[in-house]
């Protein structure tokens, strides 16, 4: 079932320039210093004394201008921050809908409050709503920011782990992106994802994906889009265990590091790393029949991953 994922609004910062986010060149960021954040930023909101849900809501007022005219005959998904509980997830929402109030009123709103890993966790609810045929499209909003960028006396939200070294890039990012069954678009060859507890060693939860992929998916990746964020601590999570899937690598493997580009996107990075997958094979940068594995880490309870491949429009004559 090939999907196409068409943004609708897509930023870093202010930068919202597509080939610019997933062209080469880093992204530059500005110096910012003040008692809650020191360190390089790219910032759309410039208040640095709101707090962290009071951050989230100000980036998805910035969205809700670019929804489509019929966006309340659609299922929504929404990718959160891994907030720590229903009570808090809860109050991000109503803060949304206090500046959307019609949203209160929409059917169909999914949530995954889980980080990083949100988006690869949510694939496959979207495949289920495409194949109960009544959904024709589906919108995507996913927004976060650094905690670093709020004050720190803070402590509402106390639970979220932070883990970030003091020279990452800290963002607000948003992007609200359409998705719709389409004749060309990303396939989704397989699907894993593991739950962490506490006991676990730092690269089990990777190590646990990769044996899935073994036990359950054995075919060759020719490319590998990874959760680098300019953090040693999430590239140990994965480079240690390469090892286990070494086999399937192709010997020509390509490597993608688009976080490391932008800084660390916190819940976005999942969707924008998915769409920067889409993006390299629309640019010819991996053929069709090549597929890509993409990793997912988050501070929270899951891990995911996924092997994506490509499918073109198939001609009356094949």
């Amino acid at each position: 079932m090939p999907l196409l994922f068409s943004p609708l609004v897509l930023k870093v910062g202010v930068e919202s320039d597509q080939e610019k986010l997933f062209g080469q060149e880093n992204i530059a960021a500005e110096w910012i210093g003040s008692e809650s954040n020191q360190g390089r930023a790219h910032l759309t909101i410039y208040d640095l004394s709101l707090d962290y849900i009071a951050r989230l809501t100000q980036l998805f007022h910035q969205c809700v201008d670019s929804l489509p005219d019929d966006w309340q005959s659609h299922p929504i998904l929404f990718l959160t921050p891994a907030l720590g509980s229903k009570d808090s997830t809860a109050s991000l929402f109503n803060s949304y809908c206090k500046v959307l109030p019609s949203l209160a009123e929409h059917r169909e709103i999914y949530f995954y409050p889980y980080g990083r890993s949100a988006c690869l966790l949510a694939l496959k609810q979207i495949e289920n709503l495409f194949k109960q045929e009544y959904a024709s499209k589906l919108l995507i909003i996913s927004i976060d920011t650094h905690q670093r960028l709020c004050p720190t006396s803070s402590k509402s939200y106390s639970d979220i782990q932070c883990y970030e070294e003091p020279h990452i890039t800290a963002c607000d990012s948003a992007a609200l992106v359409n998705v719709e069954y389409s004749k060309v678009g990303l396939v989704i060859n397989w699907y894993g994802k593991v739950a962490l507890t506490r006991v676990n060693e730092p690269g089990q939860g990777v190590a646990n994906l990769f044996y899935l992929f073994n036990k359950q998916y054995q075919s060759s990746i020719d490319a590998i889009h990874l959760p680098l964020n300019n953090t040693s601590r999430m590239a140990n999570e994965w480079l240690g265990q390469l090892s286990e899937i070494a086999s399937s690598l192709s010997s020509d493997l390509k490597c993608f590091f688009n976080g490391v580009r932008v800084g660390d996107l916190g819940t976005t990075i999942g969707l924008f790393n998915l769409l920067h997958t889409q993006s390299l094979y629309q640019k010819g940068e991996l053929e069709s029949g090549q597929s890509i594995l993409q990793l997912d880490i988050s501070d929270g309870l899951y891990q995911s991953a996924a092997l994506f491949g490509w499918e073109n429009e198939k001609s009356d004559a094949a």
